[in-house]
């Protein structure tokens, strides 16, 4: 090609910067100065903010950077210039970085898919043993009162007939709460019970549980949260018990618990507004400290939408009974006192 451009040259193997002139002949860039004809497709752009360099990937500290202005039909037969990578340059900086945010969000749909097949791939009996790991603690602390076991076992079979076994047990803590453990548990706190105003009210928080149990809910969080070591048995009982505690399960689980909730109380002919009552009584109270902050546990853990407090208001309670009777209910409450 014709018109010649200034340039420094550094030919890789003395520290001497050459003013050289350069031309392109026959696909070749021609330096004047050493005859040296190098192949276009050699070369490599290696430019720094507005200094064009170009450099040769097979012989390290060889370069040339253009002086002065060069004609764009010339600079059109190099190598672009890289200003914010490859990728960058060519479609640009924002379709780049929406293109990364849509593959992040894709990502993180996949990992969580991942996350709940991998935890139905789980064995059982691996499952039971993580939950006898969380409850081992919980245990010491359980109420032993065999009237209140008994009425709580009726409970268990009225919502949940068939399918597997689901262990439910209450513990003596001062927490409104509730957790569900791996290996099909359900743990109920007595600050749960005392604060409940009706049997109906604990029946929608077991069945809203018990539809976790179902999804598996707690694998899936555990292993979101310590993935394989997990199953490798790099987790102790009590980390994985407070983490299950703690844990805010996704919108999804929570609406998909709460359908499987109600289904559960309306074959079991138990009103469903028990639930939405306890949540709607305990979201009015305002956190001041002590046994009162405490009533924000299961609500933090557990947030319900004024449209989910709808779903349980609005739902058909045709035919329901109290879930359980009054001598029941008075021996489930009194289980845990001395």
């Amino acid at each position: 090609m014709s018109d010649g451009v200034a340039a420094w040259h550094y030919d890789g193997r003395s520290a001497v910067r050459r003013h050289v002139h350069l031309s392109i002949e026959d696909g070749a860039l021609h330096i004047a100065e050493t005859g040296d004809m190098v192949p276009l497709d050699r070369l490599r752009a290696a430019g720094e903010g507005k200094i064009e360099r170009f450099g040769l990937a097979d012989q390290p500290g060889w370069r040339i950077e253009l002086i002065g202005d060069v004609d764009p039909a010339w600079r059109a037969l190099l190598p672009r210039q890289e200003k914010h990578g490859r990728l960058m340059d060519r479609f640009g900086v924002w379709p780049v970085l929406i293109l990364c945010g849509a593959l992040a969000v894709v990502a993180i749909m996949l990992f969580g898919m991942g996350t709940r097949v991998a935890a139905r791939a789980v064995p059982l009996s691996w499952e039971m043993s993580l939950g006898e790991m969380a409850s081992g603690r919980l245990d010491e602390s359980s109420c032993a009162g065999p009237a209140g076991r008994d009425a709580l076992a009726r409970l268990v079979a009225r919502l949940h007939p068939d399918g597997p076994p689901i262990r439910v047990s209450v513990a003596d803590l001062p927490i409104v709460n509730a957790v569900t453990l791996p290996g099909r548990q359900v743990i109920l706190f007595r600050g749960l019970i005392d604060q409940a105003r009706s049997p109906d009210e604990v029946a929608g928080v077991l069945a809203h549980e018990f539809g976790h149990v179902e999804h598996r809910d707690a694998m899936v969080a555990l292993l979101r949260g310590y993935g394989l070591s997990l199953l490798l048995g790099g987790v102790d009982g009590g980390a994985i018990t407070q983490t299950l505690i703690s844990n805010r399960y996704s919108r999804s689980d929570e609406s998909a618990a709460d359908a499987a909730g109600l289904e559960m109380l309306q074959h079991a002919h138990i009103s469903p507004r028990g639930i939405a009552t306890l949540f709607d009584r305990l979201g009015r109270m305002e956190p001041t400290g002590g046994a009162t902050a405490r009533l924000f546990a299961l609500l933090s853990t557990h947030p319900l939408s004024a449209d989910r407090r709808r779903m349980f208001l609005e739902a058909p309670a045709a035919a329901a009974s109290p879930a359980l009777s009054p001598a029941d209910w008075e021996a489930l409450k009194a289980s845990c006192r001395k």
